[in-house]
């Protein structure tokens, strides 16, 4: 009875050396006694080669060639149920005439042509430029590696001359190929010449008639400015009184100062006439809210316009079909006056050779004629102060010409200095030598 009641582990603490002796090392020794073992014997197996731990034997019973011949007829013999599933190569199989594919009279036709060897013409076309490609592919293979020779003198040559007979690699990489331009490239687009004459009236020392001709159109300028300007003037400014600075100053003092000594806000009153312009909307009363009935009627009011009016337009439609003979006299006197009014713009286009178009948003605006009044005339070239600027000349002779579009001057923007101040609890050097 004793032996059968289970034996409670102790339970101790594996880090405490006083567990050591507790440990189960049963398989470590077993491990090691069979170590010992083996090298006792002969060494360990593990480190034995094959050729010590194996052998190859060569008297091992052979059963095909000791056996008994009934063995081998029953050894030979398949099962019936498996020779059943297997084909009987003396039975041939059925031949269906709904399955047999018939050749078709195309493929027969081409079977037939190609027996004979006779070629269609686009057999031969197809054979000829076969050769031509492969001929030019091998020409092309042969100049591969050949260096291109410059058979022409490069400073009698003209640049402009016609390269399309030569290579066009050698032509890209000498850079003797032209770039593909569009069409309107060489068209100027302007007539006027890059440079104008200035006018003789401008000279330092021009003739009378000719001065008071430049005087008379800087005149006609200034004339048509002012003009403008008054214009304005009349538009905005003239509209307005104009108010003393006095007077201002005492407008802005009660402007600031109204409401501050007034004790009670007068109650203002309003009559109905003005209390009804006020009001948006009328007031909405409960009686005057529609029934069902009646927002049905007006439905069916409007359904009925709008079914008049579609039938209407269908009616419309189908009399246009007898007025056919009229719509095209109609088109073709539209198409006429298309065509008139395309013709007419090409000519004032054509025609407008000298003037300058509108390209951008601003419209041109002619420099300032740069004149000199007949006491400031020098006489004398030497004498002659420069007056304008020769890159503002360049560049409304530009706009002028259609070559670029008019521009407002790049505003400038004013930098303000940064401000300085000190810093709470900062003390300069002096305060330091004071205190």
């Amino acid at each position: 009875m004793a032996s059968n009641v289970p034996v409670k582990k102790s339970r101790l603490g594996k880090n405490k050396k006083k567990a050591w002796k507790a440990i189960d090392i049963t398989e470590v020794e077993d491990v090691l006694e069979d170590e010992r073992m083996q090298e006792r014997t002969g060494g360990l197996v593990a480190e034995k080669s094959d050729d010590q731990l194996f052998m190859v034997d060569k008297d091992a019973f052979d059963p095909k060639e000791n056996d008994s011949k009934y063995e081998k007829r029953k050894r030979k013999r398949a099962l019936k149920c498996h020779s059943n599933l297997e084909p009987d190569p003396n039975i041939k199989p059925i031949s269906i005439s709904h399955n047999v594919r018939k050749v078709q009279p195309e493929v027969e036709r081409l079977s037939r042509r190609i027996k004979s060897g006779k070629k269609t013409l686009t057999e031969i076309k197809a054979e000829k430029q076969r050769k031509v490609r492969n001929k030019q592919r091998a020409e092309a293979r042969r100049n591969k590696n050949k260096t291109p020779v410059a058979d022409f003198d490069l400073w009698e040559t003209d640049v402009n001359a016609d390269i399309s007979k030569e290579d066009p690699h050698f032509c890209v990489v000498t850079k003797k190929r032209r770039i593909n331009v569009p069409r309107h490239y060489h068209q100027k687009p302007s007539e006027m010449s890059s440079i104008q004459v200035p006018d003789p009236g401008a000279s330092y020392n021009p003739s009378y008639d000719d001065h008071q001709n430049l005087l008379a159109k800087a005149h006609d300028v200034e004339v048509k400015r002012e003009k403008k300007e008054k214009k304005l003037y009349n538009a905005v400014e003239a509209k307005f009184r104009t108010i003393s600075a006095a007077e201002l100053e005492e407008n802005l003092r009660a402007e600031m100062t109204s409401g501050l000594n007034e004790e009670e806000d007068e109650k203002v009153e309003f009559t109905e006439e003005e209390l009804e312009k006020l009001s948006v909307a009328p007031p909405v009363r409960r009686e005057d809210k529609k029934t069902k009935v009646q927002r049905n009627k007006e439905k069916n009011v409007k359904e009925k316009e709008h079914s008049k009016l579609k039938d209407k337009t269908a009616k419309s439609r189908e009399k246009d079909i007898f007025r056919l003979k009229t719509i095209k006299a109609e088109i073709k006197t539209r198409e006429r006056d298309l065509s008139e009014r395309a013709r007419q713009k090409k000519e004032k286009y054509n025609k407008s050779g000298m003037n300058t178009r509108k390209l951008g948003k601003m419209k041109f605006e002619e420099a300032n004629i740069e004149i000199k009044l007949s006491d400031e005339l020098p006489g004398a070239l030497r004498l002659l102060k420069p007056e304008g600027h020769l890159m503002v000349d360049r560049f409304k002779s530009l706009q002028k010409r259609n070559v670029i579009e008019p521009r407002l001057e790049a505003s400038k923007k004013q930098k303000y200095k940064p401000k300085t101040f000190m810093k709470k609890g900062y003390e300069t050097e002096e305060e330091m030598q004071k205190r």
